[in-house]
């Protein structure tokens, strides 16, 4: 069985939605199970006894790390070096999802696993400390680099997007900010494929095709039939928000390439799934059928 933490967020709802009676998934909030806490990390594997554990659990807020870089750090290195041990102790495989803000988004063109990490905040400091950790503490760790993860629930901006435009119509759109958005279901299902190759190291794992949140905003709302909501560019420094973001954080995944995985699909289509799923969608899918 495959043990998630981080239960309450998309890609822990995502794996768990994919458990069957062959390979059941149980994901715990952190009610249930705190990976800051190095006793109910041995408790927890103990009693399930997974063959796999997934750390789907961060402290994400990046504005929030910058105002509070210990609890950052509790959550994004203390917590997944102490998921590690436990691991290597009870001979557990351990998938740790880690974040493109460990880039600093001076390339322009898609950063692999051979481009150093350089982060620019307080969030990409600790998700890269927490890499580390996790590596030291699990040679054979997979860590799983991903990029704007969207979904129905949780808290991003492409989940907020309808919720916006239902109070407000205009709204704004970064600019100045690219990367691949990255639907959950579709990161679930490859963080899966991963496992059944047995490969180990670090993997990016996104969607397909570059983007800016103005952009998706506005293909999310075109597929919704919202020409409504204006949608007007804006820029981070114009946001005024507290902690530096990359601008551009692209990834290739040349893992799996390496290892014959096709690419996940193109991000237009997943945000056409994800308004479609929302029951937003006005325009038909052309790959439905």
């Amino acid at each position: 069985m495959i043990l998630v933490t981080g239960g309450n967020g998309l890609l822990a709802r995502s794996l768990a939605a994919r458990s069957t009676p062959e390979r059941p998934i149980v994901a715990l909030a952190r009610d249930a199970l705190d990976i800051a806490d190095a006793d109910a990390v041995r408790r927890a594997v103990d009693a399930y006894a997974p063959a796999v554990v997934v750390n789907a659990a961060a402290m994400t807020d990046v504005d929030g790390c910058e105002r509070d870089p210990a609890a950052a750090r509790t959550a994004n290195v203390d917590g997944p070096r102490r998921l590690a041990e436990a691991c290597r102790a009870s001979g557990v495989r351990l998938v740790h999802v880690s974040t493109d803000f460990v880039f600093d988004g001076r390339k322009r063109t898609p950063y692999t696993l051979y481009d150093e990490p350089n982060p620019l905040s307080v969030y990409g400091r600790s998700k890269l400390e927490g890499e580390a950790a996790v590596r030291d503490a699990l040679d054979d760790a997979i860590v799983a680099r991903t990029s704007w993860v969207f979904g129905v629930g949780g808290k991003n901006f492409a989940s907020r997007l309808f919720d916006y435009a239902r109070r407000a119509r205009t709204l704004k759109g970064i600019t100045d900010m690219r990367s691949i958005p990255t639907f959950a279901p579709d990161l679930a299902m490859r963080l899966l494929e991963i496992l059944d190759t047995r490969a180990t190291g670090i993997f990016h794992v996104t969607g397909s095709g570059e983007a800016t949140w103005f952009d998706v905003a506005e293909t999310a709302l075109a597929v919704a039939g919202r020409s409504d909501v204006e949608l007007l560019p804006t820029t981070v420094a114009e946001l005024g928000l507290p902690a530096p973001r990359p601008a551009y954080s692209v990834m290739r995944c040349v893992q799996s390439e390496a290892l014959g995985l096709a690419p996940l699909r193109p991000w237009t289509e997943s945000v056409r799934a994800f308004v479609t799923e929302l029951g937003e969608a006005t325009q038909p899918d052309p790959t439905a059928g």
